[in-house]
């Protein structure tokens, strides 16, 4: 039944999409009258042009010189040349070259610049700077001497010509799209399609290429009017077509010379010149309009990409499962570094494990390293970071040893994630049903209308309301609570084995956060997956996690079960974070603050505790050595003087 219905599926599908970017460039066209007007000229000389035998009164190159320059009149619209010509023939012929070498010119220049920007600009590094500079030695080549140049060499040819003009046009398109594709790629979406395994082709042409597109399209026009120049600048100097065949260029030729017999026949080719590369670029400033769809600007994000993540690829011994045989996570001594070698470490010997079905929550200020932890686990590091050392073992493998390739695989499958900010995380160019079935096409091999249908079951399972008919919207036609419930649907589509939450609902109003944390812990219970939740509410976390891991410029300083750090906590930086709490003074009185700020990572010293500069509690012990990580009264804390300050609280 299945093999019956997937055809009409795919086809209501893309119907459905295909109706609304018709509908919203044909409103987009509605509203702009110079554009419209542009797009009838265009399908006029276009129209004219495919259907010029049957459309143009006299043969282009039948002579009368009964009738030499004869003026507009009912037999001859727009009056005949010097050899008794009718104009308005040849002027519809003319259509028949001035396009076609525009668009050779134009399809040259966007089928060989587009790619390369699309990758040098997606890949970076080496292969971007080789690339630009290239782009910029084409560019510095005069375009129009250097087509003359072929002609002069190869003879006269205008489909040469328009090639050459093309390979000097495409460093432009190269250069404009590696521009745009260096922003798109720093949205959350592109980490979005990294997290569920997409490969980088994948993501390329169907993530980043949809969302620069805009920009692309109005270069194109733009390009097609000066390539319609081009052709009829060589044409006018005798480089083009040849006579006795007819082009707007050589026209202008011909009405130079007879310009002091009959001045009006350079109007109609300068006319046809001037309104067809208007009209070019007036559609081209419309379809911009309306393929960007009006997107919101949203602020920068780090870009995430596993393939710039240097893994430490030493090999080891399997994780011993027989010591807890529920395990799924395993972090042991995981290290981040960011910029040069060695650079500046930002992620310092972070290790914890995690059972199927528990939640450890990573609490801490801006600039602990929570979300790097996160990042550093699922492998998707930003360009200047790097892995340094450790191991995270999953299942019992060790995603540091696995190849880009296979990371792509585990990724949406056995892990996935959910970021912070719901709107910029969901692609703005598909639907959301779409969005949410590509994991499991991808991963579990679904067909269409199997991947769409439980897409839809996914959507309803998380809540959201007519599932069914809110597949089919885009993400900025809901709300962020929604949005956030899309993108739960999307992370536990193909049910992984850990879920990495980062911050899921500080963009979320209390009433919608609560709502999406009880979802939340729903969900962690059906599938009996494990959870990673890092946040900086301490509220929160005390609501869905099990235990929690507080992390303090880099490093654990305490991990402990949920309900022994909220009783006892065993580090001096946990104990003033709980004192921030709202709960934790009395009414009237204002809530406690930890003086200082987090350093940057530059100035983390190796030789000392990292929070002593803040610490009430500090004493010369510490600061002379770095304190080691260790197991106090059912916790682990980092602090030299936990047992004397928990022996002090107790005589209180």
């Amino acid at each position: 039944m299945s093999l019956v219905l997937e055809p009409e599926i795919d086809a209501a599908q893309s119907s459905v999409a295909a109706d609304h970017v018709f509908g919203r460039i044909v409103r987009t066209f509605k509203s702009q009258p110079f554009a419209l007007a542009g797009a009838l000229w265009m399908a006029l000389v276009v129209v004219t042009a495919v259907f010029a035998p049957w459309v143009a009164p006299y043969d282009p190159n039948a002579q009368n010189l009964l009738h030499v320059f004869a003026g507009p009149s009912w037999h001859y619209l727009l009056g005949t040349d010097n050899l008794g010509r009718d104009t308005l023939s040849r002027l519809i012929f003319a259509g028949r070259v001035a396009l076609p070498a525009a668009a050779i010119g134009v399809g040259v220049a966007v089928g060989i610049g587009v790619p390369v920007g699309l990758t040098v600009g997606y890949v970076g590094g080496l292969w971007d700077r080789i690339a630009m500079r290239l782009v910029d030695a084409v560019l510095a080549l005069p375009g129009l001497v250097l087509a003359i140049a072929v002609v002069g060499a190869l003879g006269p040819s205008l489909d040469h010509a328009m090639i050459t003009l093309g390979l000097l046009a495409s460093a432009g398109f190269a250069r404009l799209t590696r521009g745009v594709v260096l922003a798109v790629r720093e949205q959350p979406y592109i980490d979005g399609a990294r997290v569920v395994g997409e490969s980088t082709p994948h993501i390329l042409f169907r993530e980043v290429l949809p969302n620069a597109i805009g920009p692309i399209v109005v270069q194109a026009t733009l390009a097609f009017a000066h390539m319609l120049l081009f052709e009829a600048a060589l044409s006018f100097i005798g480089l083009g077509v040849q006579p006795p065949q007819a082009s707007w260029g050589s026209m202008l030729t011909d009405a130079r010379s007879q310009i002091g017999n009959d001045a009006f026949l350079a109007v109609p080719p300068g006319l046809a010149i001037l309104f067809t590369v208007l009209s070019a670029q007036l559609i081209g400033d419309a379809l911009r309009s309306a393929l960007v769809r009006g997107r919101e600007t949203r602020g920068r994000v780090t870009r995430a990409r596993p393939g710039r993540t240097r893994s430490p690829r030493q090999a080891g011994d399997p994780v011993d499962q027989n010591e807890r045989p529920d395990r799924v996570l395993v972090v042991d001594g995981l290290r981040v570094a960011v910029g040069g070698d060695p650079g500046v470490t930002v992620v310092d010997d972070v290790g914890f494990e995690l059972g199927r079905g528990e939640t450890v929550g990573v609490v801490g200020e801006s600039g602990c390293g929570k979300s790097m932890t996160a990042l550093g686990i699922i492998r998707l590091l930003p360009l200047s970071a790097r892995i340094t050392g450790g191991r995270v073992w999953l299942n019992g493998r060790d995603l540091l040893t696995l190849t880009d390739r296979q990371m792509d695989a585990v990724r949406g499958k056995e892990i996935a994630m959910i970021f912070q900010d719901p709107k910029g995380s969901l692609d703005p160019a598909f639907t959301i049903g779409n969005q949410v079935s590509e994991p499991l096409r991808l991963h579990l091999g679904l067909s269409r209308h199997q991947a769409w249908s439980r897409a839809v079951e996914l959507l309803d399972q998380v809540k959201l309301p007519r599932a069914a008919e809110r597949a089919h919207d885009y993400p900025h036609q809901l709300s962020g609570g929604q949005l956030q419930r899309v993108m739960i649907a999307a992370a536990l589509a193909c049910s992984p084995d850990l879920l990495i939450a980062d911050e899921p609902t500080t963009a979320l109003d209390v009433t919608v956060q609560g709502k999406i944390l009880d979802l939340l812990a729903e969900l962690r219970s059906e599938l009996g997956m494990a959870m990673i939740f890092v946040s900086h509410d301490l509220g929160v976390v005390a609501d869905i996690c099990d235990k929690v891991i507080v992390m303090y410029a880099g490093q654990v300083v305490e991990s402990a079960g949920i309900h022994q750090l909220f009783s006892v906590p065993c580090h001096p930086y946990t104990e003033r974070l709980l004192e921030t709490l709202p709960g934790s003074v009395p009414p009237g009185e204002p809530l406690a603050r930890i003086p200082g700020q987090v350093p940057p990572a530059e100035l983390w010293p190796d030789d000392r505790c990292r929070f002593a500069d803040r610490c009430d509690h500090a004493e010369p012990i510490c600061v002379g050595e770095m304190p080691s990580l260790r197991a106090v009264q059912g916790s682990l804390s980092r602090c030299v003087r936990t047992e004397q300050l928990r022996a002090v609280e107790e005589v209180r």
